[in-house]
């Protein structure tokens, strides 16, 4: 059963095709909540914290194959764990919530919203989700600049140019029911893009 109970405490998803820059966004927001002496917790899908995670880990980065369908199912298995035994204990402390992919990348990358995944989309719904938008031939450069041994099957041109035309149709389709903030995270440097998106942060947590 997922229950969230209700307190002042926030769930926010950080989400963007890889090499976007959403996980140093996700670190330079963690620091100045640390700054200000505010709770919080960091944490990512796949996840650390169970078996699962780590087996959905291993398939994205190649080593075994397995049927789209399989993986897209082993992400919404992870995510069931994740919620659990992370996401609703920190929340239940009163500690935010900052989590780098969400069910909105099952989407973008397998193109599969499986059943498990609607169960959480109906009860688990983050109170704000940030998109880092950053076209998919600058996201290359930058991974082949600062991982040039990346072996992640989705980061080629085509997978990521794919992903990100999925990512604006599923939220598309969530404009009414989810808060969705996205940011340009091209023309901008990452401490300008920080403080945009801290504004934000101010909004939602009143």
């Amino acid at each position: 059963m997922l229950e969230r109970k209700k307190n002042d405490a926030r769930f926010v998803v950080f989400e963007g095709i890889d090499g976007c820059g959403k996980t140093t966004q996700i670190s330079l927001l963690s620091k100045k909540l640390s700054i200000e002496n505010i709770p919080h917790i960091v944490t990512r899908e796949p996840s650390d914290s169970n078996p699962v995670g780590k087996l959905t880990r291993d398939a994205v980065h190649g080593k075994f194959s397995l049927e789209n369908e399989t993986v897209a199912l082993l992400f919404a298995a992870d995510r069931f764990e994740h919620i659990h035994s992370e996401i609703l204990p920190a929340l239940g402390r009163g500690e935010h919530v900052l989590c780098d992919r969400y069910y909105y990348s099952n989407f973008a990358y397998q193109g599969e919203v499986a059943a498990y995944n609607r169960i959480v989309m109906e009860r688990m719904r983050p109170d704000a989700v940030f998109f880092i938008d950053v076209p998919p031939e600058e996201c290359l450069r930058r991974i082949k600049t600062s991982r040039p041994n990346a072996d992640c099957l989705y980061e080629n041109l085509e997978t990521l140019t794919k992903a990100r035309e999925r990512y604006f149709e599923i939220f598309k389709l969530l404009e009414e029911t989810e808060k969705i903030f996205c940011f340009d995270g091209a023309t901008q440097t990452p401490e300008g893009l920080a403080e945009k998106i801290y504004n934000v942060w101010l909004d939602i947590i009143k």
